[in-house]
């Protein structure tokens, strides 16, 4: 958890304790900064100096950051009042904002703290407003400029606990904000509590004030709050009972991705069942494992911080109305374009997009076809045809039989190949991926590559090989979720995942591809994700050429339950759309998971790459392609929507007034 950070106005801080300013005394201060290991402790103006000889400031080190309370405001302009006064006095530009009437709960006024709260966000202050947990107000107070909100658990100095947990969890589950627990906390059981539920800190004072060794109680919230977030990142294991939720107009239960084969060992089924309930059998997803390579992480948490604060549901049809009539849409007029207030305007969208890709594209479609040479995999994502509990039939191609797959496939005249595996070191290593990139350069002028990250070194050993680009699926950019999906292999390593791209440029690839697969998480999030992941990447590497996918869920072998849960063709359509219009040179590639109609549709406005004659089994391009028997063959990943031949797709391209292009690379 070295690296699990938040930020506040610009600061990062590494510690989720916070020290509130009800009761004070220097052995207090002491405790939360060397026992807590405080970075943040709140003081009230009006006490910082109280006695000539016990100064709070001087008590407090130099770095950390002092975040004064408006404590004894009454009202907005008088919380106003006081925070200009506290950075007068040097306090910096952090203010809590307290607004309370009453002086028995002192219970906050939420309608005041919201207007302080934009009035001191306009004038720079960094803002966190104590407020009652209610999702409207909290809702009012992104939208004034707060830096988070901090709704508060009892009342204060009650030690009584989180006796508004429930709306508490409705504002770390609908606000976009670090949410921070304030006020109440009395036991360190109940700050673990609070961090399980997802809250980004919390803030106590009497609990450790009152308490009779203080700062052995200081010592136990740092490991409550610590022991509560590494538990919340682990992902909480899932209660027992039929839980469903309403996705898409359809009630789906949440396990819908577990399915048990019959031909598993009961050793085999009893390890499989633990990774699904136990979170502690799980390796840490975000460590990586031995021979991985570690790259510089700015990219990574560039993404994930701008997706992590992404509330699509504070933009309005003014902000999108604003995005399509800026000549360069900025990521603050993409995120716009994404938002469900977008939705009304997808035919001007398309308009927007569709001058841009004759722009950058004219009217041509590039047509490529994917080769996948294995399915053996030693991963367990519980939405995959290919992991390793799927009782499919596995087969990995010799290279005689990669070279007949290639030349049937050549004969249909595709020039462009993109070349998949199941994700197993073992059963498909580096070198039969070079190789068979060898085999594919006789009989293609444009090499991709689908398959498990690698390091640097070997990305440039598969370029050396042929392989001229590389496709990675992030699946999702939640990485919350993504740890609940990914239970076993290298493929749970989320970061390693995220940074393959980068390891593929400094390889030596000319190119990357970038693709969530919708539905499996937030799709606004997640599209957000795969567009910045390129962006903050041109800026990096700005010589490469960089591609987007866009596919949905679709049905696996044993699992026909498999499907895209709130992603449908209107929000798909928007995507593209959105980002067309924000990265207006990136190729944008729509996979054959697409019913015919859509693809014909949407390469006549934002795609311009399309796949055909495909097939997603082991060695069955022939008797696909030519209707003889290839022999044995091994099962599909997915099952695919679009069936059209290369012939039929290159015809129906062209019968639509698209020129198909098959390769434009020359190679001196």
């Amino acid at each position: 958890m070295k690296n699990d950070t938040f930020t506040l106005g610009g600061k990062e801080f590494s510690s989720r304790f916070i020290l509130g300013s009800g009761k004070y005394s220097m052995e207090l201060i002491k405790a939360a900064v060397e026992n807590a290991g405080a970075q943040i402790i709140t003081l009230a103006v009006r006490r910082t100096n109280t006695k000539k000889k016990e100064n709070i400031l001087d008590f407090i080190p130099d770095n950390v950051t002092l975040l004064p309370n408006t404590s004894g405001a009454r009202d907005a302009k008088e919380a106003v009042r006081i925070a200009r006064m506290a950075r007068e006095l040097g306090c910096g530009d952090f203010v809590k904002v307290e607004i309370m009437k009453d002086s028995k709960y002192l219970l906050p006024d939420n309608v005041e703290t919201v207007k302080a709260t934009e009035m001191l966000a306009k004038e720079g202050f960094v803002v966190l407003p104590y407020m009652y947990p209610d999702l409207y107000t909290a809702r009012d107070l992104v939208n004034a400029g707060a830096a988070a909100v901090m709704p508060l658990a009892s009342p204060i100095g009650s030690n009584k606990g989180l006796a508004t947990k429930e709306f508490i969890q409705i504002l770390i589950d609908e606000i976009d904000l670090p949410v921070i627990v304030d006020a109440g906390i009395g036991r360190p059981s109940q700050a673990c509590e609070a961090m399980e539920m997802g809250a980004a800190a919390v803030m106590a004072n009497t609990a450790i004030a009152t308490a009779g060794d203080v700062p052995a109680m200081a010592g136990a919230f740092k490991a409550a709050i610590e022991a509560g977030r590494s538990a919340y990142l682990s992902g909480l294991g899932r209660v027992l009972e039929r839980i469903f939720e309403r996705l898409g107009g359809e009630i789906m239960a949440e396990n819908q991705f577990f399915i048990d084969s019959d031909k598993l060992s009961e050793a085999a089924l009893e390890r499989k069942h633990k990774l699904e309930t136990d979170p502690s059998s799980r390796t840490n997803h975000m460590e990586y494992m031995p021979g991985m390579e570690q790259i510089d992480p700015t990219i990574r948490n560039k993404v994930l911080s701008e997706m992590d604060s992404y509330d699509y549901n504070k933009y309005t049809a003014r902000d999108v109305q604003n995005a399509l009539e800026h000549e360069t849409c900025t990521v603050e007029d993409f995120k716009a374009l994404l938002s469900p207030a977008a939705e009304p305007f997808l035919e001007r969208m398309a308009q927007r997009a569709k001058i841009e890709t004759g722009k950058h594209f004219g009217n041509t479609v590039y047509l490529f076809t994917p080769l996948y040479i294995a399915n053996y995999c030693e991963n367990y994502c519980v939405y995959c045809g290919f992991n390793c509990y799927n009782d499919i039939h596995r087969k990995k191609l010799t290279f005689e039989e990669i070279e007949h797959e290639m030349k049937v496939i050549a004969d249909s005249g595709i020039e462009e190949i993109l070349m998949l595996t199941g994700e197993s070191r073992a059963q498909s290593d580096v070198e039969y991926i070079g190789e068979a990139c060898r085999l594919a350069k006789k009989y293609f002028r444009n090499i991709g590559l689908e398959i498990y990250p690698v390091n640097s070194d070997e990305y440039r050993y598969l370029h050396e090989c042929g392989a001229d680009y590389v496709t990675v699926f992030q699946e999702t950019y939640d990485n919350v979720k993504y740890e609940t999906l990914h239970l076993m292999g290298h493929k749970r390593v989320f970061p390693y995942r995220f940074e393959a791209q980068e390891r593929a440029l400094m390889g030596g690839m000319r190119g990357v591809g970038f693709s969530a697969l919708l539905g499996l998480s937030d799709f606004h999030k997640d599209a957000l994700a795969s567009a910045l992941h390129i962006y903050y990447l041109q800026r990096k590497y700005p010589y490469a050429e960089y591609s987007l996918s866009c596919p949905r869920l679709r049905p696996i072998i044993n699992n026909d339950k498999i499907n895209p849960l709130d992603v449908h063709e209107k929000q798909l359509c928007q995507i593209l759309c959105a980002y067309r219009i924000f990265l207006p040179y990136v190729g944008i590639t729509v996979s054959s998971r697409e019913q015919k109609h859509f693809r014909d549709g949407i390469v006549k406005i934002a795609a311009t790459k399309v796949s055909a004659g495909v097939s997603t089994g082991i060695g069955d391009h022939e008797s696909k392609y030519t209707g003889k028997d290839s022999g044995e063959s091994g099962d599909e990943q997915f099952e695919i929507s679009d069936g059209r031949s290369f012939d039929q797709m290159y015809n129906d391209m062209e019968s639509e007034g698209l020129q198909p292009v098959l390769n434009d690379y020359v190679y001196v």
